[in-house]
């Protein structure tokens, strides 16, 4: 009797501690926000910026596999914000389709619940000459010139560039801003 006690304590444990994963797909919002400012701190309005979303943000390996971001109906997107007084922006981008492995973790339920964190190609047209691929969910960035040369650590106009990734509960979607900070040179 003792022992049939303990196998039902221990599989009721692994019940709770044990999750799976499964493949699938959620509709989910994206917005980029952020500043551009000089190293000073003093904000740079009516500055345009313009962002890429690669066309494979949302898709899996299997999916990349199967047929590319053509088959799924993903494209490029292109965003372009200009900066207000405050040297601010904000824009959603579009709801995304984005496929992943849901880990269902009892009694938490289905993670994650908001899109991934995306990379983006960025460009400042009024510091021409270079463009930035930039990993959101690392705070990490490239920095290369007009050629598609990586430009040493130093040489971009871009003096510092951090982002913070975090989700939120839009009107009708759960979504993901990213905040991108982008510091330049006094002009």
């Amino acid at each position: 009797m003792r022992i049939a006690r303990l196998a039902g304590a221990a599989t009721v444990c692994l019940l709770f501690a044990a999750g799976c994963a499964f493949p699938g797909s959620k509709v989910g919002e994206l917005s980029v926000k952020g500043r551009l400012s000089t190293e000073d701190g003093e904000p740079l309005p009516g500055r345009t910026v313009e962002f890429l979303l690669p066309a494979e943000y949302g898709l899996g390996p299997m999916d990349l596999a199967l047929g590319g971001p053509e088959a799924f109906g993903h494209e490029d997107v292109a965003i372009t914000v200009t900066t207000d007084a405050n040297g601010e922006f904000n824009q959603i981008v579009r709801p995304s389709v984005y496929h992943i492995n849901f880990w269902v973790l009892p009694p938490l339920g289905a993670r994650p619940e908001n899109p991934p964190s995306p990379m983006l190609a960025l460009r400042v047209p009024s510091y021409p000459g270079e463009f930035y691929i930039v990993w959101t969910g690392y705070d990490d960035y490239v920095a290369y010139d007009a050629n598609g040369e990586e430009l040493p650590e130093g040489d971009a106009a871009l003096r510092s560039l951090a982002t913070r990734t975090e989700p939120y509960m839009g009107e009708e979607l759960a979504g993901t801003a990213t905040t991108v900070e982008l510091v330049y040179p006094a002009p």
